[in-house]
């Protein structure tokens, strides 16, 4: 197997404009980078009203979302274990996955 040992003919693509901006920032300056965002198809997610939050006792809380479809340490679940031990009383953190 031939390894690189260069990055010359390399191309990033970054999901905001604000990574793209911080990559700049850094040594690949020079390198290419097109930002694709994460879109979120709005014709299977929208807005609907709902009792939820009252349901769940969440109306008067900032609501953290995570979302991952296997939840691990690689997948940052020690981070928001971390988070849920420090934060105050009126965030909550919602994990949303398969596992």
């Amino acid at each position: 197997m031939k390894m690189f040992n260069s990055i010359n003919n390399i191309h990033f693509i970054s999901p905001s404009y604000w990574l793209k901006e911080k990559f700049k920032e850094s040594f690949l300056r020079k390198k290419e980078i097109t930002v694709i965002p994460n879109g979120i198809d709005d014709s299977k997610f929208f807005y609907c009203s709902s009792n939820l939050k009252t349901k769940l006792n969440l109306t008067n809380k900032i609501i953290l979302l995570g979302c991952q479809s296997s939840w691990n340490q690689s997948k940052g679940l020690n981070d928001f274990l971390f988070l849920s031990k420090n934060l105050k009383e009126n965030f909550v953190i919602i994990l949303v996955g398969l596992t």
